[in-house]
């Protein structure tokens, strides 16, 4: 397959892992997002790999527990990575990553999971993904045809019910509740934003059928100098709804020390007498802890602050009605980088 082939089929394939032959400057990390509410349990395993500017590389799997706000860095040698070549498949040291579930061999936590299970009727849950178009293969749409661009997000799955057993730091095995759902994302290319915010949940107050909320907005470097780029997805009532940098959306964004004002809006000016879609976002932060980030030239040196059990107030208005108005909760918050960026 020429390089040209290759570099193709990877773009209309996002989940798949992009990083074969990058050996400088690079990293990616997917993120393995699991809640059981009913039990109280919010943790995200990030796998992943990283070089520097000068090529030294390592693997990695971070491990975020949200609930006893924890955190773990595992650092793995290069010869204990792999990938495949379809999909979302990693394996690094002894544990194993993958859409339909995943193996965790650590020190302190092992886990068996798996994604999409049975029904009681025999077919497989259902699992959410972003539509796919092969003019706009993923979240970055068509953005994903753009070299050059310092950091990419995808989304792999936006639900999915998750279940299989944990054991952390040496207790009781625990079964996870018929209730738990999964959430999987990834990042790739040089380093995150020079600033950025990120939300993501699947836990709306009024929503009993799958549902999602996501946004991941940066000032993103670029040749002439940087762009407010972002990704808004709601998913609710088998609704898929977005509000990105590429479809025209407009974003209005205010920070006031640990929570985020947002406004996302679609179709709405004086000229449609404000008809149109607006989805506003008012996410309080809560505590948490520091993960490791990538930062330019330099790999995994840099720091954000996560917590796993912030709030949020969500509304959506089409046309001038109030179609959701929810409360969020066991949401995933970032703020990172610098935020006099945003002014």
């Amino acid at each position: 397959m020429s390089s040209l082939k290759a570099y193709l089929s990877n773009v209309w394939h996002p989940s798949r892992f992009q990083g074969a032959g990058q050996q400088k400057n690079y990293f990616e990390g997917y993120y393995v997002k699991i809640v059981d509410a009913e039990q109280g349990i919010a943790l995200a395993f990030i796998p992943g790999i990283s070089y520097d500017v000068n090529g030294k590389g390592h693997a990695f799997i971070q491990v975020l527990d949200g609930v006893e706000k924890t955190f773990e860095y595992h650092r793995f040698d290069l010869k204990d990575f792999a990938f495949a070549k379809t999909g979302f498949d990693l394996t690094i040291g002894k544990s194993h990553f993958h859409e339909d579930g995943c193996t965790v061999d650590l020190p302190d936590l092992q886990a068996s999971l798996s994604f999409r299970p049975r029904n009681p009727d025999g077919t497989q849950a259902q699992n959410i993904t972003w539509p796919w178009k092969w003019w706009s293969p993923g979240a970055m749409g068509p953005f994903s045809f753009v070299p050059g661009m310092e950091c990419r997000h995808g989304v792999v799955s936006l639900h999915h019910k998750a279940e299989g057993s944990l054991r952390q730091n040496k207790e009781p095995e625990r079964e996870l509740s018929s209730s738990t759902i999964g959430y999987i994302e990834k990042d790739w290319g040089k380093s995150f934003p020079r600033g950025w915010v990120w939300l993501q949940t699947n836990h709306l107050a009024t929503e009993t059928e799958p549902c999602c909320l996501m946004v991941s907005a940066g000032r993103v470097p670029w040749v002439t100098g940087a762009f407010r780029g972002f990704i808004a997805v709601l998913y609710f009532r088998g609704t898929f709804l977005s509000f990105t940098t590429y479809n025209g959306a407009k974003f209005e964004l205010n920070l006031d020390n640990d929570s985020a004002h947002m406004v996302f809006s679609r179709g709405t000016s004086r000229r449609t007498a404000g008809k149109g879609k607006t989805l506003t976002i008012t996410a309080h932060h809560a505590p948490g802890v520091d993960l490791i980030s990538p930062i330019p030239d330099n790999g995994m040196h840099g720091r954000v602050n996560e917590s796993m059990l912030a709030t949020a107030k969500v509304l959506l208005t089409e046309d001038g009605i109030t179609t959701l108005e929810t409360d969020a909760s066991w949401l995933g918050f970032e703020i990172g980088g610098d935020a006099s960026t945003w002014k």
